[in-house]
């Protein structure tokens, strides 16, 4: 990679930021945080014993394909200088972000501390769910394996993003040492507040304003529908790091058999497998009706207007909050007919975008709240269908992975990608609040809901439990916080 200016004082011609962008200082820039940024650093930090919703990609390289240590930590710099996001930093306790312009020597830095080469025998499947919260983001290469890890904050990129950083860095690492940048000029590559730009920060009708107030209080509705956890509560010692982590994979006819079952009861593969969920979680629980309260993010690329200098390397979804009645006699195509229903509010641009707003700054006020009454809140696995691989990687490779790194004490997040022609669901948890085996449980019903509710006779997929042991651990005592304040946080 070759950088200007080659002497080792900061760049003086800097081109225009984005919008909210302002240089504090010389080389600092600043904006504060959206509402879904603001809400995605509340919850990372409801626990500050806990590293929690970092997410992050595994990806193996195709054989025969291997690059050195220096080649990657070039390539790494490359993708600084194009998508400054995985360098920027969350500053004045969650209200802004903020991005320090490098001197040659700084980069090379920042590289040295932030790519890691990993010879510990952990693949990179497994470290997407093992390592602590970044400070911005971190490289592991894996020389022996041919894979690569990255791992993101959550307020700077969400799933897709990451997927797309991958994508550009497998573009650096083959283009090699001929990418040219000038140290200066990717601030105007800063990444934009989604919700601000969707126009969220426009005046709410008093009705709206309701709306979302109801919204958050079903949201955290203490009597929901929720998972068994643990019996006799948690584990006498809690490890630092999740490292829960379960995984399904569909063979390549039954998930084409999948869509294709999708597509003729005209519901998508997303609420195919929120109605599996609902049905999961409502035996799992051991209740015959309630209601199930989620998420669903919501991916908003193709509402943010694009130009020539703007990135979708960041973080750019809201979340589709819902809280829909199930029975266990519920009609499964119908079901997911109901939630496809619900999910279409948070994709009609300003007005979701407002109560989306308008139910983040709820939701903290709520928690808070509970938190010092001691509600705690149901167990669940909230769900994040990001599509195809193949749609965000486009170099040729073996295998790609994207978990999230969940800690808060009874909740977790089901990841669903498509790689090869193949439908993978996996659930990444604490596996301190569940007993050894109610994980693989919930997911064996997932997947028998969905082949019932489709019409479908699935052949055996592939399943994986990587077993990682943590080196780190806290007591019990050390556990209030997370124990009476069980609040789930989003996911990619």
């Amino acid at each position: 990679m070759a950088v200007e200016p080659t002497n080792n004082h900061r760049a003086v011609a800097i081109p225009t930021a984005p919008a909210g962008w302002e240089e504090i200082k010389p080389g600092t820039w600043y904006r504060g945080l959206d509402a879904m940024e603001r809400l995605l650093y509340f919850y990372e930090h409801i626990d500050p014993n806990l590293a929690q919703w970092n997410v992050a990609i595994g990806i193996k390289l195709p054989a025969g394909v291997q690059y050195s240590v220096e080649e990657v930590k070039t390539a790494w710099m490359s993708l600084r200088m194009e998508n400054p996001v995985i360098a920027c930093t969350i500053e004045d306790h969650g209200r802004g972000i903020q991005y320090q312009v490098p001197t040659e020597n700084e980069l090379v830095e920042w590289a040295e501390e932030t790519v890691h080469i990993d010879t510990s025998g952990r693949t990179a499947r497994e470290m997407t769910t093992y390592g602590k919260l970044p400070k911005s983001s971190t490289l592991h290469f894996f020389p022996h394996l041919r894979e690569l890890s990255i791992h993101a904050r959550h307020e700077l990129l969400d799933g897709v993003g990451l997927l797309l950083c991958g994508n550009k860095f497998l573009k650096q690492l083959r283009v090699g040492s001929t990418s040219k940048h000038t140290i200066g000029e990717e601030i105007a590559l800063l990444p934009s507040p989604t919700v601000d730009i969707l126009g969220g920060n426009e005046s709410l009708s008093p009705q709206m304003i309701e709306k979302a107030k109801r919204i958050a209080e079903n949201y955290c509705d203490p009597n929901a529908i929720g998972l068994k956890t643990r019996s006799g509560g948690i584990q006498n010692v809690v490890p630092t790091l999740p490292e829960g982590l379960v995984e399904h994979q569909f063979t390549e006819s039954d998930s084409a058999a999948i869509l294709k079952a999708c597509r003729a009861n005209k519901i998508t593969l997303t609420t195919a497998i929120w109605a599996a969920q609902a049905k999961t979680a409502l035996k799992h629980g051991g209740g015959t009706s309630g209601n199930l309260a989620t998420f669903v993010p919501v991916n908003l690329r193709s509402q943010v207007q694009t130009s020539a200098t703007s990135t979708e390397i960041n973080n750019t979804i809201n979340l589709a909050f819902s809280h829909l009645p199930v029975d266990e006699n519920s009609d499964f195509i119908e079901w997911a007919k109901g939630a496809q229903n619900d999910l279409s509010f948070w994709r009609n641009g300003k007005e979701s975008m407002g109560v989306f707003r308008s139910v983040c700054e709820a939701l903290e006020e709520k928690v808070n709240k509970d938190s010092k009454t001691g509600v705690t809140y149901p167990a669940r696995f909230f769900l994040t269908n990001v599509g195809i691989s193949d749609n965000y990687i486009a170099d040729p490779v073996e295998d790609v992975w994207l978990n999230i790194m969940v800690a808060t004490p009874s909740s977790g997040g089901l990841i669903v990608l498509t790689t090869k022609g193949r439908i993978r669901m996996t659930a990444c948890y604490n596996r301190a609040f569940f007993d050894e085996g109610q994980i693989e449980s919930y997911m064996e019903m997932v997947v028998s809901y969905l082949e019932k509710g489709l019409g479908l006779k699935f052949s055996d997929g592939d399943s994986l439990r990587p077993s990682i042991e943590s080196k780190e651990s806290i007591s019990t005592s050390q556990r209030q916080q997370a124990t009476t304040q069980a609040f789930p946080a989003p996911q990619q």
